[in-house]
């Protein structure tokens, strides 16, 4: 999640999509938000992870991020979300599968 965070921060859409699995059913629509997000903002995110499970070679990670921009755009709201993440083994390392959105809020 730090990887993601920082890839964002420092407008690398490809190093974001490192972090995600190839195979995933939101690989494409993820970068399509992505690159739209980053061409448009200059975000900066805040995400903390506040569980994590392990089964065999899928895991969840249950997080907390706050997305927030530079400057002020009133076409941008500023949110707090918790969010469930699925990840699985890919070449070795943990990839982002699946991503579920649980609640969010304007900040």
């Amino acid at each position: 999640m730090q990887e993601q965070e920082e890839a964002l921060e420092n407008n690398d859409v490809d190093r974001y999509m490192e972090t995600m699995h190839p195979e995933s059913p939101i690989y494409d629509s993820t970068e399509s938000v992505t690159n739209q997000l980053l061409q448009n903002y200059d975000p900066q995110l805040d995400i903390e992870v506040t569980s994590v499970s392990i089964d065999g070679d899928t895991a969840t990670a249950e997080t907390t991020q706050e997305t927030r921009i530079e400057g002020s755009d009133p076409e941008f709201q500023e949110n707090r979300a918790d969010i469930t993440h699925e990840l699985r083994m890919y070449e070795g390392e943990w990839r982002v599968y699946d991503s579920t959105i649980n609640s969010r809020e304007a900040l």
